[in-house]
C-alpha cells in the first residue's frame, strides 16, 4: 500500500517546523523502537562534521563511540555509495565487522531488526536514517514491505531539515523544472502505491511509457531515487 497525499502533507508539515516532534510521529505510528539520524559533512580542504540526532539511550552511544562506530560504522561502509535501503539482516551477511554490529547492537536493545535509509547530497553531505524493531522476523518482514516507502521520505524529510545545522544548504529553486502534468500524474499516483502497470492502464500509455515519467521526474528534481521525487514534489507543491 502507498503513502496518501495527506501523510506526505502531515510529515512535512512536522519535520519542517520540528524534526524532532517528526521522529516522534514515526515511533509512536508504527511498530518502531528507535529512530537513529547520522549524518557528516565531507568536503575538501574541510574538517569531517558529524551530527547525530535520535532516541537512543547514552549507554549504547557511549558503546558505540568506544567501538569508534560513530567513524567507522559498518552502515556507513555498506551505504557509502548507495541510494538503496539496507536491512540489517543483509548487513550482518556483508562482513563480520557488520554482523558484529547487528549482534552487539541487540545487546543493547537496538534492533533485533532495523533498516537504514541513506541519503547523499551533491555538496558533499551524507546521512543515514535508521529505524529499529523488537517485531517478530516475520511481522517485521511484513512491515517494511508496506512502509519502505513512507521510511525512505521519512530520511529525505530528516535529511532536508537536520543538514541544515551542517552547512547544507536548500536546494535553489532554480535547479527545480517543472514537471509535465503527465510526469505529474505518474510521480502523485506513484506516490499513492500504484504500480506502473496500474499507472499506464490509468494514464492509457504504457509501463515502459511510465518508467520513462517517472525517470524524467528525477532527472527534472534532482533526486536519486522516485521516493526523493515524491518527497520533492510534495515540499516544492509542484502539481
Amino acid at each position: 500500500m502507498g503513502f496518501s497525499r495527506y501523510n506526505y502533507y502531515a510529515y512535512h508539515c512536522v519535520g519542517r517546523h520540528n524534526p524532532l516532534e517528526l521522529i516522534d510521529r514515526v515511533r509512536t505510528s508504527h511498530p518502531i523502537s528507535h529512530v537513529v539520524f547520522c549524518a557528516t559533512v565531507d568536503r575538501v580542504g574541510a574538517e569531517k562534521t558529524y551530527l547525530y540526532r535520535g532516541t537512543l539511550e547514552q549507554d549504547y552511544i557511549t558503546f558505540c563511540e568506544e567501538r569508534l562506530y560513530c567513524q567507522s560504522n559498518p552502515l556507513v561502509t555498506q551505504l557509502n555509495r548507495s541510494v538503496r535501503p539496507l536491512g540489517w539482516q543483509d548487513l550482518r551477511k556483508a562482513s563480520p565487522r557488520g554482523a558484529s554490529f547487528v549482534n552487539e547492537s541487540a545487546e543493547f536493545r537496538v534492533g533485533p531488526h532495523a533498516i537504514t535509509i541513506p541519503v547523499h547530497s551533491p555538496d558533499g553531505v551524507s546521512s543515514w536514517t535508521s529505524f529499529t524493531s523488537d517485531l517478530s522476523r516475520s511481522d517485521w518482514v511484513d512491515f517494511t514491505r508496506r512502509a519502505t516507502g513512507e521510511l525512505v521520505l521519512v530520511g529525505q524529510l530528516l535529511h532536508s531539515q537536520l543538514t541544515a545545522e551542517i552547512g547544507q544548504k536548500q536546494m535553489p529553486d532554480y535547479q527545480i523544472k517543472p514537471l509535465s502534468n503527465t510526469e505529474e500524474q505518474c510521480l502523485r499516483l506513484q506516490s499513492e502505491g500504484v504500480t506502473m502497470e496500474g499507472i499506464g492502464e490509468l494514464l492509457g500509455i504504457s509501463a515502459c511509457t511510465v518508467r520513462t515519467h517517472l525517470v524524467s521526474c528525477r532527472n527534472k528534481l534532482v533526486a536519486s531515487t522516485t521516493a526523493e521525487a515524491i518527497a520533492k514534489m510534495y515540499r516544492y507543491r509542484l502539481w
